[in-house]
């Protein structure tokens, strides 16, 4: 008797039937992983794991996970707009976060965060300026940094001249107890000082050079006594009478006539320019006989200069 064979219809059957299941397994993976990467959300692997970064506020790693979405998706546009966010506000790299703002209004102009993102792109331009050197912006702060430094200068030296005036006025009601009335305390305020010592130091330069300007006599001085002239008589010694005295101009010399307005000591720095003390001194010894001790040249008066 023969065996009957096996019917292998069947088993082909349940082949194929498995073949296709494993189809259909593979085409829902394949539409769900598209699902995934087109998610904006944290069903998308990449988005959930950069959510979890910056909790934990590891900007940079989020800002990878967030590169790593566009990577596999780049119509995950609202990526763009969290790539702009971490790098403007966490990561302090206004260029990048210009180019993300950017794109991100490209590709959605009326997107839910189309607003924000243009603020965002404003104040990102605006940083990106400042680090600019000499950049409007810049000079902008640094000016304004002058002017606070200049209002609290001025605070300051406010402070301070409220601080002398008090105590000036303390110094002055001190005085007043010790001797008397003193000036008013608000007279003499630092301004008030300092021109009452102006005009003490003008009022001493104006003397000093009026002084140096007026002719003074200079102090005697010890004249030497030619053998050709007697020595002056010894008071209260009738008999020691001098002998008489040869006038100087006899013994020559250069003739000058006396002016009007002409001193001694005009006329020793006319021709003893440099030395007019001596000059004074030869010009007196050289004229004993025309000109008086202590009394004033007379006009007309003709005198040896020697």
């Amino acid at each position: 008797m023969t065996p009957t064979p096996f019917p292998r219809r069947p088993f082909s059957l349940f082949l194929s039937l498995g073949a296709a299941l494993g189809l259909v397994f593979l085409a829902a993976g394949c539409q769900k992983d598209e699902k995934t990467a087109s998610a904006e959300d944290d069903t998308n692997p990449h988005f959930h794991a950069a959510t979890l970064q910056i909790q934990q506020q590891n900007f940079a790693e989020a800002a990878k996970e967030y590169e790593a979405a566009l990577r596999a998706n780049p119509a995950v546009t609202e990526a763009h707009y969290e790539l702009g966010l971490l790098y403007g506000d966490h990561l302090g790299q206004p260029i990048a976060a210009l180019y993300h703002f950017n794109q991100y209004l490209l590709d959605r102009p009326n997107g839910d965060n189309s607003q924000q993102a243009q603020a965002r792109l404003n104040a990102a331009a605006v940083g990106f300026a400042a680090t600019v050197p000499n950049s409007p912006i810049q000079n902008a702060e640094v000016f304004a940094k002058l002017q606070k430094d200049n209002q609290d200068l001025q605070h300051s030296l406010g402070a301070a001249n409220q601080r002398v005036n008090e105590l000036l006025s303390k110094l002055a009601s001190s005085v007043k107890s010790e001797s008397g009335p003193a000036p008013d305390a608000s007279s003499t305020s630092v301004p008030a000082l300092k021109d009452a010592t102006s005009v003490a130091t003008a009022e001493s330069t104006a003397t000093s050079a009026a002084a140096a300007a007026a002719p003074a006599e200079p102090a005697p001085r010890a004249v030497a006594v030619t053998p050709s002239v007697s020595p002056a008589p010894i008071v209260g010694n009738p008999a020691a009478a001098p002998a008489p005295v040869t006038s100087p101009t006899a013994a020559g010399g250069q003739p000058y006539t006396i002016v009007s307005g002409d001193t001694l000591w005009k006329i020793a720095k006319q021709f003893y320019p440099g030395h007019v003390a001596d000059g004074i001194a030869k010009i007196k010894a050289a004229n004993t006989d025309v000109l008086a001790e202590g009394k004033p040249l007379k006009i007309g008066t003709q005198i040896r200069i020697p």
